[in-house]
């Protein structure tokens, strides 16, 4: 019963991610299915403008390293403080490349 049940939810899950705006361009990335295609498009929003750039998703979600400059060492660095399902979603679409 239980597994009906999350194979029906997964199906209208599918059903509706495929009217959404930009689900072609989610779908089409090489390893994310459905589900992770939802999960990043919930994360994005639909204001594009809010993310100029790729870097942009990267520095919010924590994907992205920073140089940190100290006297003459310079080290990179990633920030702990971050939205963890951002940092999920974003890590698991790019491990799939």
């Amino acid at each position: 019963m239980l597994i009906q049940d999350i194979q029906q939810h997964d199906q209208e899950i599918e059903n509706l991610v495929k009217f959404l705006p930009d689900s072609e361009i989610f779908l089409a990335l090489k390893g994310v299915e459905t589900n992770l295609a939802a999960r990043i498009m919930v994360e994005l929003g639909n204001d594009h403008s809010y993310y100029p750039h790729a870097n942009a998703i990267h520095c919010e979600a924590g994907t992205a390293p920073f140089t940190r400059k100290s006297g003459k060492r310079r080290f990179a660095h990633f920030e702990e403080l971050v939205k963890k399902p951002s940092k999920t979603s974003c890590s698991n679409s790019l491990y799939k490349w």
